[in-house]
């Protein structure tokens, strides 16, 4: 009996293994470049991220900051508009940074795992700018006409924006 079990394992084992020699992997069959062994994230997966967090970013910026010609100084002097437009922009700031954040997290409910060593280190880099971002808008005031510290907190977040959007320029490749 245990002649016949040993001939039927080595059966078993050529018919699942194949008794041809190996075949070559053609480029169709081979993983892309860009996905990591493992987590399977693609770059296209973490780009697509990025276009996702930058274009409220950007349109804050063009529309709500930049179109109203805001400044520090301006928020500072008690400007409605430019109040209203920072007001916009730390919840844009914040936003963004939980958009870049949660697919990394491992408990988070869009978690997708680790980016490619592609381009980790940008992710990293564009995810810090968007904390720092976020984190400058906290700092702000909420009564920033009468807060002597406005000014300057103003011009770090405002920096910090410009500075988050400079990362999402570095993005251009892969997009």
């Amino acid at each position: 009996m245990p002649k016949k079990l040993l001939a039927t394992l080595a059966a078993a084992t050529l018919i699942i293994t194949g008794c041809s020699a190996p075949t070559e992997t053609s480029e169709a069959e081979a993983p892309p470049a860009s996905q990591t062994e493992e987590t399977g994230t693609t770059v296209e997966q973490f780009a697509s991220i990025i276009a996702e967090s930058r274009r409220p970013v950007d349109d804050w910026l063009e529309d709500a900051w930049d179109a109203n010609t805001c400044s520090a100084s301006i928020v500072a002097a008690g400007d409605i508009t430019c109040d209203l437009a920072l007001l916009s922009g730390t919840t844009t700031a914040s936003t963004a940074y939980i958009v870049l954040d949660t697919p990394t997290k491992i408990d988070a409910p869009g978690y997708i795992g680790d980016p490619p060593k592609e381009v980790a280190i940008i992710w990293q880099s564009t995810k810090d700018a968007a904390e720092k971002a976020s984190d400058a808008g906290e700092e702000i005031p909420e009564d920033c006409s009468t807060d002597p510290t406005c000014a300057s907190k103003v011009l770090a977040f405002d920096m910090a924006m410009y500075d988050l959007q400079g990362k999402y320029d570095s993005w251009a490749p892969y997009m």
